[in-house]
């Protein structure tokens, strides 16, 4: 009897062993910088988010509540007995099991990357599979570290419109553009723990002539910066605080001029992706005329080209964005496109915290207009090599 009961003990040793050793392979990583964007707006989880071989985990309950799927005892199944989980949402039943790897999808096998797990005595289920599962498109945006969950269908009708806008944009010769800029930063341990830096920029392109004329004022440390350009004709003729008001002239090569025009594109902002076609939402503008696409999601070319105009290239952690654009119904050309953003740049080895604004306003695309330089500006420009 003494035996059988060390034997019997010896076993459950072993399996609980076993047990513990295959969770403790699957290491688990919280990742409270995950964000999670439902239909372009950012879910909030009491339960921290969860790291599970590079998969994104989320608290059961609370994703499937944010996903559409209601805790009412019949969309949502627990089966504390084998640990089970069932999901029945629009003629879907998915079927999953804590520790196990095969999941059902209306009783097909399906194999997933990482098994639900119970953390800190809550089931944690694989976010990307029961969306995708349940009809959703899945985006993942490194930049900001955020998984963008969408109706397939909305998903579509956001593509199309973007995919539209990118067309018209394309065509677009002429325009002219407004861009405002406002930036707070901080940073501990040093005199200015805070600094504000405003820039506000017009531009007027003319790609059929390649021409171009912009004007720049930039306010940082109490300090106004101006600068005033036009490019023709393989000429720059830049005026600038540095130069005193004097008019500087300029001949370019062929790339440098080319290069001016290309880092300058005012048609290219946009970019259609997933991670836009996922976070953005779709509503009636209060013109009739306008469509508005916003939500909490990353427009890395319109952040580029910020920090292009203020001279920087940082590296970037964001902890919030969000975005709206403005489109017009009846051209699909652009109107505005603004960016909210928060979150911290690496300046010499430091972590500077950051909130900014940007704001792009549109007009006169494919206008009737032309970009001349003053004459007085060119009989008194001052040629210089630079």
């Amino acid at each position: 009897m003494k035996k059988f009961g060390l034997s019997l003990a010896l076993c459950v040793g072993l399996t609980l062993f076993g047990t513990s050793f295959a969770y403790a392979a699957d290491k688990i990583t919280e990742a409270p910088n995950v964000k999670i964007v439902i239909n372009g707006k950012t879910a909030t989880y009491k339960e921290t988010p969860i790291l599970v071989k590079g998969r994104t985990l989320l608290p059961m309950t609370a994703v499937l509540q944010n996903l559409g799927v209601e805790s009412d005892g019949k969309q949502i199944v627990w089966n504390g007995k084998e640990k089970s989980i069932t999901i029945n949402k629009d003629g879907i039943e998915i079927y999953l099991k804590v520790g196990s790897k095969t999941a059902y999808v209306n009783g097909k096998a399906v194999e997933i990357d990482a098994a639900p797990v119970v953390y800190k005595g809550k089931t944690y289920v694989p976010a990307t599979f029961i969306a995708q599962s349940l009809g959703k498109r899945v985006a993942w945006e490194g930049t900001t570290k955020a998984v963008l969950i969408r109706d397939s269908a909305e998903f579509d009708d956001i593509k199309q419109i973007l995919d539209k806008s990118d067309e018209a944009m394309s065509a677009v010769e002429k325009a002219k553009l407004d861009m405002d800029i406002d930036m707070s930063m901080q940073q501990k341990g040093i005199a200015t723990p805070s600094m504000d830096l405003g820039i506000g920029m017009s531009a007027e392109v003319d790609n059929t002539k390649k021409a171009m004329y912009m004007n720049m004022e930039m306010a940082m440390l109490g300090q106004d910066i101006k600068m005033e350009a036009y490019f023709i004709d393989h000429t720059a003729y830049v005026k600038s605080s540095e130069s005193v008001d004097e008019w500087i002239k300029q001949e370019m090569t062929e790339k440098e001029y080319e290069d001016i025009f290309t880092q300058n594109d005012t048609t290219t902002i946009l970019n259609t992706n997933d991670v836009l076609c996922a976070g953005l939402i779709k509503q009636e503008g209060t013109n009739p005329d306008e469509i508005i696409l916003k939500g909490d999601t990353y427009l890395s070319d319109l952040l580029n080209k910020a920090t292009q105009s203020t001279g920087s290239d940082y590296e970037y952690e964001l902890s919030k964005s969000y975005v709206e654009i403005s489109i017009n119904k009846n051209t699909n050309l652009l109107n505005r496109v603004y960016m909210d953003i928060t979150g911290t740049m690496n300046i010499s080895g430091e972590k500077v915290k950051f909130n900014m604004q940007i704001s792009c306003k549109y007009s006169d695309l494919n206008g009737n207009f032309e970009i001349k330089v003053p004459q007085d500006v060119i009989d008194n420009a001052v040629e210089t090599d630079f």
